[in-house]
């Protein structure tokens, strides 16, 4: 699915309530080889630096997903 969106220019939000569902994700991009560009903003992420990295997502088109979490 994620290289439908991709062709068509749309972006993904993937949200979750654990920081361990995100952990998984990244490492299925990277043990799969998948050349997806995303941001991730969890926890551990400064509150100065999260209203950057959403203006980042939304401005650059080569950024495909927005991984999420509390």
């Amino acid at each position: 699915m994620l290289d439908e969106f991709q062709r068509k220019g749309n972006k993904v939000l993937i949200f979750s309530k654990t920081k361990i569902f995100l952990d998984l994700i990244e490492r299925l991009f990277a043990l799969t080889g998948y050349k997806y560009t995303y941001l991730r903003l969890d926890g551990d992420v400064a509150v100065s630096e999260r209203q950057l990295k959403c203006r980042h997502f939304n401005d650059d088109p080569r950024m495909l997903c927005f991984l999420l979490t509390n």
